[in-house]
């Protein structure tokens, strides 16, 4: 039985991204209800999953060392819960938004598919599994940015392909000599050990800082990045918020696997390979905070901000101690939650104002109060006021980067997240403060708050950013559990 719901976890959304496509539905709403009810089965059964499942499920054994499996660890159920909670109120919000769009079928059945590969991305027993699975995502999450099949659309999945395949070609290059050195390629907490096999040790640092660059292409990781900001403001608003708070974090999720699961993060504590990754992190987290200030688009605003604060937990990580990691997971955590409310406050502003302009967000706030209020919420937590979750995971990362001993980056990274807080700040705010102080114009704006369907969503999880912000002890025990 236990065996049955790890695979249902993954197939569920896939036989159903197949079968809602083909089956006849009286009215757009329809589909994307029976879709709504897809994900919630797939969020019930991982999350069942997360309390009764450890054992590993072998789908194919083609050597001792090379399978196709996977097993249910702590971290994979952790990341699926809140994946499959976050794919469950986007399918809730698409419902509603996704009535007026032409080719939605291309979205839904991508929507869809999608969450089947994110599944077995977090469940991969070894680093082959994860490898293929991590092919899957770019392979059925594409379709989303092609969703309005116009020059544009075309043009940035295109150009999220080839990011996207670009950086898998230079994972795999690292795969093949970590797995060639690694005593073992499943993954284990703190690694199976390393026999370098002869090979000169700057050779294999120069393999892994390949894999990670590689990988880090889907996080948005300078200078593999470009795709971001092209992506997020031609797709729908579902498709950013899923690319942004989702299916990005495949990228880190890759390299926590390497890095702690199979090489162990001693073997690169210290040496050139961590400065040069960690040095490549702060400018990430600079330049995506930077560009994010001077855009226009909102959507294109949002898009850089991901790149930054993805980045967050890519500098976690980095670290490679207990501490860092665990900042770097509740990065993820926060991130996912707030960028999900923050994309789809984008989506409501274009389904009723139909503009795109941060400069036409005048007097927004006195329009849809109830969600420019969860807006400003999610990006106080993205700045990191106290009582967010955004205030926890950077308060870990900066304590982590203090007592990291990892010279010049011990006290640099607090002061890049110092300023980069500052400049996500400048981004965000103008946007509260000229949506709910209008001046004379007061009188002009009417209320005119969207769908139920479409604000509840956002009010949940804006919910959840202080819930998780103040009670965030029980998750905090969890991660120590197996981080430390």
């Amino acid at each position: 039985m236990k065996i049955v719901l790890i695979l249902l976890a993954m197939l569920i959304p896939l036989i159903a991204g197949i079968v809602l496509p083909i089956v006849k539905f009286k009215n757009i709403k329809s589909k994307y209800i029976a879709s709504a009810i897809t994900i919630f089965i797939t969020f019930i059964i991982v999350v069942v999953n997360a309390f009764i499942n450890r054992e590993i499920v072998t789908i194919a054994k083609f050597s001792s060392t090379l399978s196709i499996s996977f097993k249910i660890d702590e971290l994979a159920a952790l990341f699926t819960i809140l994946f499959n909670l976050i794919y469950l109120c986007v399918a809730i919000y698409s419902i509603e938004y996704m009535k007026n769009e032409k080719y939605e079928r291309i979205f839904n059945t991508s929507f869809v598919l999608s969450l089947g590969a994110l599944n077995a991305v977090c469940y991969s027993a070894n680093i082959v599994t994860l490898y293929m699975s991590f092919e899957f995502v770019t392979l059925l999450s594409m379709p989303m940015v092609l969703t309005n099949m116009n020059k544009d659309a075309i043009s940035a999945t295109l150009k999220y392909l080839f990011y996207s395949i670009s950086g898998a070609l230079l994972g795999l290059l690292g795969i093949f000599f970590i797995s060639y050195i690694a005593n073992s390629s499943d993954f284990v907490y703190g690694g199976s050990g390393l026999d370098l096999k002869g090979l000169d040790v700057n050779f294999v640092y120069t393999m892994i800082l390949i894999a990670i660059f590689g990988f880090g292409a889907k996080s948005g990781l300078f200078p593999l990045h470009g795709w971001l900001p092209s992506a997020h403001p031609i797709a729908p608003a579902p498709a950013s918020a899923l690319m942004s708070s989702v299916i990005a974090k495949m990228g880190v999720i890759v390299i926590i696997r390497i890095v702690y699961y199979i090489l162990g993060p001693e073997f690169i504590f210290g040496s050139w390979m961590q400065y040069v990754w960690l040095s490549v992190a702060v400018i990430t987290i600079l330049m995506g905070s930077y560009m994010a200030r001077i855009q226009e688009d909102f959507k294109k605003r949002l898009a850089y901000s991901t790149i930054s604060q993805i980045s967050y937990a890519i500098f976690g990580v980095a670290l490679c101690s207990s501490l860092g990691l665990e900042g770097a997971i509740i990065q993820i955590i926060s991130h996912a939650l707030i960028k999900t409310v923050l994309f789809l406050y984008a989506g409501e502003v274009i389904f009723v104002n139909k503009t795109h302009s941060v400069k036409e967000l005048k007097g927004i706030g006195k329009q849809m109060p109830i969600s420019t209020w969860c807006y400003t919420l999610a990006s106080l937590g993205l700045i990191g006021i106290p009582f967010t979750t955004g205030f926890i995971s950077k308060w870990y990362l900066s304590i982590a980067s203090l007592k990291g001993l990892i010279a010049v980056f011990d006290y640099l990274g607090p002061i890049i997240m110092l300023i980069s807080a500052i400049l996500t700040a400048a981004y965000l705010l103008p946007i509260t403060i000229k949506g709910f102080f209008v001046g004379k114009d007061r009188g002009l704006y009417t209320y005119n708050e969207a769908s139920k369907l479409m604000y509840i969503p956002i009010v949940f999880l804006s919910v959840l950013i202080i819930v998780f912000g103040i009670f965030i002890n029980p998750i905090l025990n969890y991660i120590e559990g197996f981080v430390l």
